[in-house]
């Protein structure tokens, strides 16, 4: 049943590659933020959720942080 609205539907191959290149374009700036991300700030950030203090979690949150 779906099969017949796809294809009486002009343009619906413009949401197929939308939806991939949308992915692609989303993973290639992953791959380039994780390789330019600063070492330090990837520690802390694995350790946050470890951490007691709650003071410089909301230093983060309000820009201050030390990274």
């Amino acid at each position: 049943m779906y099969k017949f609205i796809f294809e009486k539907t002009e343009g619906v191959d413009f949401y197929g590659i939308f939806a991939l290149s949308t992915f692609f374009i989303f993973f290639i700036v992953m791959v380039i933020w994780m390789i330019k991300v600063k070492k330090d700030y990837i520690s802390k950030m694995e350790n946050l959720p470890l951490e007691e203090n709650n003071d410089e979690l909301l230093n983060f949150k309000n820009g201050k942080n030390n990274i």
